[in-house]
């Protein structure tokens, strides 16, 4: 082939045109922001990612702390020998509640089954806990009700229940 550029030579070999087109890299093909859009994304994912946790945390110990308070109650109602037990196991549960640092109003239930020696006594607590607490508002979004349940078995040796033992 010849060259029209006015040589007689091949048109490879002419000063005038560029050589074979080099094939450049994916990362150097392209300038701009791909790299700041790509920390945002990455930045605004972690933030959603720990706030899912940190969420999931607070109603994980509401939980707990329901737990705690409904096997505190329990054990009052257990070991109160003269007094009510129901009133017993509901002011333990709410001391309990009020030492985790927790300030709503708690539902109480406290259930009686059996009520001699091997009877047992359940005690379910159930409050309402914020999902997410905003640090700087000092407040919750959203609500969730918490609840857990212990149940406690009047020991059939001790003394203060009457009746026969019924233990199997």
């Amino acid at each position: 082939m010849r060259c029209l550029l006015g040589s007689g030579r091949d048109c490879r070999d002419h000063p005038l045109v560029p050589g074979p087109l080099e094939r450049k890299s994916m990362w150097t093909a392209e300038r701009g922001s791909a790299g700041v859009e790509v920390m945002v994304t990455a930045l605004m994912l972690t933030f959603v990612c720990a706030l899912l946790a940190a969420t999931s945390w607070g109603v994980i110990d509401a939980k707990l702390i329901a737990g705690r308070a409904a096997a505190a109650g329990a054990r009052a109602a257990v070991f109160d020998d003269v007094g009510d037990q129901r009133a017993a196991a509901i002011r333990a549960a709410e001391v309990s509640l009020r030492e985790a640092g927790r300030t709503t109003e708690p539902d109480i239930a406290v259930t009686r089954s059996g009520g001699q020696r091997c009877g047992t006594i359940e005690v379910e607590v159930s409050y309402r806990t914020g999902l997410v607490r905003l640090p700087f508002l000092g407040r919750s979004v959203g609500e969730t009700t918490v609840r857990a349940a212990h149940e406690e078995v009047l020991d059939p040796y001790r003394d203060g229940p009457t009746g026969v033992s019924t233990c199997g």
